[in-house]
């Protein structure tokens, strides 16, 4: 196309990424275009200019910050025809001032004032509505952007997609197994990981057989022993996990994003931003900002509401296994998932946790932080007599308060509830406490 700017939008996970990457690069690679891949995340013309410095132009003075001149730099400095794409472009709306100077970039672009030069805008669906005006805005004085909508695969578009990046890497299938028979193995495969033909997993399954095969043959055995595409997927997104730069706060994530306690093949569990910030120890948009990292590296996904899970099993079972190292660990996160699961159910069944959980849970108690429910659970215990539980209150004597107060509902600690009322003789604690004088319970008067 001879558009300047031209918009590739579709749905989350449709695989305008895989597309971009295993299918557009390749191809005007072998038409002599250079090419690089950005995508606005953090810092967003800063991340541009990053992209376009090894790619395309290094000799960019590391002071030059305004797109406008680089652009018109690139242009001249190179005859050939030059495309710089920006990956999930709805990212750098979080940045206004960003959003603004890319876009006083884009209308020279647009008006063709580099003529060698094209720009690709990648983005989800539902962010037309902020996308979707700036574009109109760019083409006012000219032509209008053309808007590419990628729709999901279907078994036929797969294979075609698989059998196009082994021709561009010159790769052939098994042909004493069958070429024919091994594809179908390998869409089968894919179909079942959950998600149909999901095109980050066909770009997984792809790649890893091309790094694989012996002597530009994929082997029907090689596929065996690299574990079908379940095993290949799930290691794949694991081994994503050294392109993190906190990859320490990445692995917490993920081990708090899986059940120990969890049947075989059922390790994923879902967890919210504030859960796993009140876990972990760490701030809202600190671990937002991780779990958007992961989600664009396909490792989790964003369910809605700020809820997020891990998105693959077989990367679930990976956590489990390599990351979860010493039984002391294991045993931890059993008793830790106990508590979480007991305090989510004590409003209805008033059932407390036994003295061997308590135990547990005090030992490793500076590991621990708990929720509201789990803290009520906990104090609720030890007023029962299972174990100890003021480690959790001792910066917090109002809420310690709230909970005794609500323990003396509960049969089996509303005497101590009262006597720890008394010792505290917070003047607030007289009427609940004239109230219990009318219990007809004996012993609690």
């Amino acid at each position: 196309t001879d558009d300047p700017i031209i918009s590739l939008i579709g749905d989350s996970g449709v695989g305008k990424t895989s597309l971009i990457r295993a299918g557009l690069f390749p191809l005007i690679k072998k038409a002599g275009w250079k090419f690089t891949y950005t995508r606005p995340l953090t810092d967003p013309v800063a991340d541009i200019i990053q992209g376009i410095k090894p790619e395309i132009d290094n000799t960019i003075s590391s002071n030059e910050d305004d797109l406008v001149s680089i652009f018109e730099y690139i242009s001249k400095q190179n005859k050939g025809k030059l495309l710089i794409v920006m990956d999930q472009f709805e990212d750098a709306f979080r940045f206004p001032d960003s959003v603004k100077k890319i876009t006083e970039s884009l209308y020279p672009v647009q008006a063709q004032r580099f003529r060698n030069l094209r720009v690709l805008l990648s983005y989800r669906a539902d962010a037309e509505g902020q996308v979707g005006p700036m574009l109109k805005d760019i083409a006012l004085s000219s032509q209008s952007i053309p808007r590419v909508y990628l729709q999901p695969l279907d078994r036929s578009g797969a294979k075609e997609a698989l059998e196009t990046g082994f021709d561009v890497a010159q790769i052939g299938l098994d042909p004493k197994f069958g070429s024919d028979k091994l594809m179908e193995l390998l869409l089968d495969g894919i179909e079942t990981q959950g998600r149909g033909f999901y095109p980050p997993y066909i770009q997984m399954v792809g790649e890893t057989l091309k790094d694989n095969a012996e002597a530009g043959i994929v082997m029907k055995s090689i596929y065996d022993s690299l574990g079908h595409a379940e095993g290949i997927i799930g290691n794949y997104l694991f081994n994503q996990l050294g392109s993190f730069d906190r990859q320490e706060d990445v692995k917490r994530i993920l081990m708090e994003l899986i059940s120990v306690a969890g049947p075989e093949g059922k390790k994923a569990q879902t967890k919210s931003i504030e859960e796993l910030s009140l876990r972990l120890g760490m701030s809202h948009d600190n671990v937002e900002g991780l779990l958007r990292e992961m989600g664009k590296k396909w490792m989790v996904r964003h369910l809605g509401q700020e809820q997020y899970e891990i998105i693959h099993d077989q990367l679930a079972k990976l956590v489990d296994e390599k990351l979860i190292k010493t039984n002391e660990e294991r045993e931890f996160r059993q008793f830790g998932e106990h508590l979480t699961t007991a305090a989510a159910t004590y409003k209805s069944t008033h059932i407390l946790l036994e003295p061997i959980v308590m135990a547990k849970l005090y030992q490793n108690r500076e590991k621990i932080n708990p929720s509201p429910m789990e803290k009520e659970i906990l104090l609720h215990s030890c007023l029962a007599g299972n174990g100890p539980a003021w480690y959790w209150f001792r910066n917090s004597p109002e809420e310690c308060l709230t909970i005794i107060l609500s323990g003396l509902s509960h049969p089996k600690t509303c005497l101590n509830a009262v006597k720890a009322l008394g010792y505290i003789g917070d003047e607030r604690t007289i009427p609940k406490l004239k109230e219990m004088l009318k219990n007809k319970n004996k012993i609690i008067k």
